[in-house]
C-alpha cells in the first residue's frame, strides 16, 4: 500500500509514491479520546499535572489534571537516529521512560517503575500515569 507524497519545485507539482513503511515514529495515544502525541525522534517530553513553561516549544509538555499525577511526573526520551541509520526506515529509535521518583509510580505494561528508568523493547506499551483513569499506548507508528 503506498500514499501520496507531494512537493512543489518552482511552482510545478510533482507526485511520487512512497511505501506506507517507510518511516516508524512513537506515538502517545490516550485510551479513552483517541488524542496522539507524536514523540518525535531527538526529543525530550515532560508529563506532569504541572503545564511545560517553554515558550519554545510548548508541545513538549502533556499536561494531566488528576490529583494522583504529580507535578512532574514522567519523563520521556526518544533517541535521535544516527546518521547511519538515516537511509533505513525500519530502524527504530530508542525510548526511554523515566519515572521522576512519584509518590504513586507509573506502570509500563503492568510493571511498577517508580523512580527509575525504563526502555521500551515492544512496539506496542501501555502506560498508567499515577492512578489518572485513562490509559496511555505508546506504539511505535509506521
Amino acid at each position: 500500500m503506498c500514499r501520496d507524497v507531494g512537493y512543489i519545485v518552482r511552482r510545478k507539482c510533482f507526485w511520487r509514491l512512497v511505501p506506507q513503511q517507510t518511516l516508524q515514529i512513537w506515538c502517545l495515544t490516550d485510551s479513552p479520546t483517541g488524542r496522539r502525541f507524536w514523540l518525535r525522534p531527538g526529543k525530550a517530553h515532560l508529563i506532569g499535572r504541572t503545564p511545560v513553561d517553554d515558550k519554545v516549544d510548548a508541545s513538549r509538555g502533556i499536561t494531566i489534571e488528576d490529583k494522583t499525577v504529580s507535578r512532574k511526573h514522567l519523563y520521556i526520551v526518544v533517541d535521535p537516529v544516527p546518521p547511519e541509520q538515516c537511509a533505513k526506515p525500519q530502524t527504530r529509535s530508542k525510548i526511554t521512560l523515566e519515572d521522576l521518583n512519584t509518590k504513586i509510580g507509573t506502570l509500563i505494561d503492568g510493571e511498577q517503575v517508580r523512580g527509575k528508568k525504563h526502555v521500551l523493547e515492544k512496539d506496542v506499551n501501555v502506560v498508567q500515569i499515577g492512578k489518572f483513569a485513562s490509559l496511555f499506548m505508546c506504539v511505535l507508528r509506521s
